[in-house]
């Protein structure tokens, strides 16, 4: 009863003689001319018997085999070895899911050898045919073959330890050869990828750039441009593209480097440097705010003593006295920003007068003095405490600062409309306490929320606010060896995330990526 088969070799004459051969013994017969041809013939035509040449280009013999052992729905096939290289070396095409083996010589002989494995295995009714090699006993070692196969084998270890993944593809972008850093990267078994388009293994924006890329090349390499930054599954890769000219035709070599460590590297220098910045501007700002706010109080006290006296005297015509109190609100206003210049300016040294500090005892404390103000305004206060919140040690007046900062700036956001609300929460955690402080108000602008904490930065009108709250919120809580985040969307309120550690420790530095989320 005639097979189907699948004789898959590179040579044209094995494939007309093998189709002759076995059509004349009564078999339907396909061929395919490469390992990537026979996936395709494999898509539409499941034979019974395969005859398989080991060395082929565009997926070699024993890749072949492994691919098609690795579909179950192919698991019936019988797999013969059909190659000359077996006089040339053992070659344990078990291992590789093949069934059996046949040396290459005169066709006359593979021939014979062909019918007697068919007759074999019909009579025998079993697959167990690999304790020889059908041929070998006519064969004789070539030592040009030898050669070759000795130089692909160097070949190979070069391939197979280099740190970069290695592909090839055909014209049409398919994978036909694959090493093992390739193979991590893309996190499949290589029987997976080869016969695959590589761009199927990357994802949206990537695979568009990656199809573009392999669009390009022409007969020049197309090198690595790290501006141009593919995501393959967790991983960040650059991609060069080699064209590689042959008598087969044109096929590219990709290159892919995991540069994922190396950005992230470039990332945290970026961060250090933007740190120091920022830290020596501080300091000099804050040398010059301390210098400005000694020199200014001098003189608004004089001036606010001078306006008091006047208001005493007897007499005065009403627009004068309206006018000395327009003078002593806007003394009491100058002493107020100068009064947080002093701050912004103490803010930076150590907290000196740490104690054991409760912080919801604190918050509580701290809006008592505060709550007529939010009263006024229509905010609800809604506290969330952990009431096995630890204490920390900390400077209890500088963070009590912090609190009437952070809901200052709350209730700013939140102008006009009803439902205001201030959320505040506590929490223990491995190595202290966090403390998160939201509200429904409008939230920050994309475009400024890397900025809100720089000191004098403000989107308020001129003489609506200094810019100095939020800065000194984030040194108090930095010398505290703290750290804190703001998450917001425009439109959707703003959460301030404060973590403290329990023993107040100033840090000489902070990753500024912790600031936003």
């Amino acid at each position: 009863m005639g097979k189907k088969i699948l004789v898959v070799d590179n040579h044209p004459m094995i494939l007309k003689l093998m189709g002759n051969l076995l059509e004349k013994e009564g078999h339907e017969v396909r061929v395919a001319e490469d390992g990537l041809s026979a996936l395709d013939v494999l898509k539409s035509f499941t034979p019974d018997i395969m005859f398989v040449d080991l060395i082929m280009p565009n997926i070699s013999g024993d890749k072949l085999c492994r691919i098609i052992r690795s579909k179950p729905e192919y698991k019936e096939i019988f797999i013969v070895i059909l190659s000359a290289i077996a006089a040339e070396e053992k070659v344990d095409f078990a291992a590789f899911g093949a069934d059996a083996c046949i040396g290459k010589g005169p066709f006359k002989e593979i021939a014979q050898h062909v019918n007697a494995l068919l007759l074999e295995k019909e009579q025998a009714g079993a697959k167990d045919l690999t304790e020889t090699v059908y041929g070998s006993d006519g064969m004789h070692s070539h030592e040009v073959t030898r050669e070759l196969l000795s130089t692909k084998r160097h070949f190979e270890v070069i391939l197979n330890n280099m740190s970069e993944g290695i592909l090839e593809l055909t014209p049409k972008g398919r994978v036909i050869y694959v090493n093992p850093v390739a193979v991590q990267l893309i996190g499949m078994r290589e029987e997976k990828i080869l016969g695959a388009l590589l761009t199927d293994f990357f994802q949206n924006a990537s695979r568009d750039n990656l199809t573009s890329m392999l669009q390009q090349v022409g007969d020049e390499p197309l090198l690595a441009d790290e501006n141009v930054m593919l995501q393959l599954n967790s991983k960040v890769v650059s991609i060069s593209i080699l064209p590689v000219q042959d008598e087969e035709g044109k096929s590219q070599m990709v290159i892919v480097s995991d540069i994922t460590d190396k950005l992230k590297a470039q990332e945290e220098l970026k961060r250090a440097q933007a740190l120091m910045v920022r830290q020596e501007k501080l300091a000099s700002i804050g040398t010059l705010a301390s210098g400005v706010a000694h020199e200014m109080l001098n003189p608004l006290n004089i001036i606010g003593a001078i306006a008091q006296v006047m208001q005493l005297e007897e007499g005065l015509p009403d627009t004068i006295k309206e006018n000395i109190g327009e003078i002593l609100d806007q003394i009491r206003r100058a002493t107020k920003i100068t009064n947080n210049l002093r701050m912004f300016s103490h803010s930076h040294e150590q907290a000196k007068e740490t104690k054991h500090v409760n912080l919801n005892e604190l918050f509580n404390q701290t809006f008592s003095l505060l709550k007529h103000d939010f009263k006024t305004e229509n905010i609800t206060i809604e506290r969330d405490f952990d009431k096995k919140l630890r204490a920390i040690e900390a400077d209890g007046d500088q963070l009590a600062q912090v609190f009437i900062n952070l809901l200052n700036n709350a209730k700013g956001a939140m102008v006009g409309g009803s439902d205001k609300i201030i959320k505040v929460t506590t929490r223990n955690d491995e190595t202290g306490v966090m403390v998160s402080v939201s509200d429904n108000g409008a939230g920050i602008p994309k475009k400024y929320i890397t900025k809100i904490f720089d000191p004098f930065f403000t989107t308020k009108s001129p003489g609506q606010g200094t810019g100095l709250g939020l800065s000194i919120v984030y040194s108090i809580i930095e010398n505290h060896g703290g750290s804190i985040q703001v998450k917001s969307e425009e439109g959707k309120g703003a959460t301030f995330h404060i973590h403290l550690p329990l023993q107040s420790k100033p840090q000489k530095s902070i990753d500024p990526e912790r600031l936003f989320r």
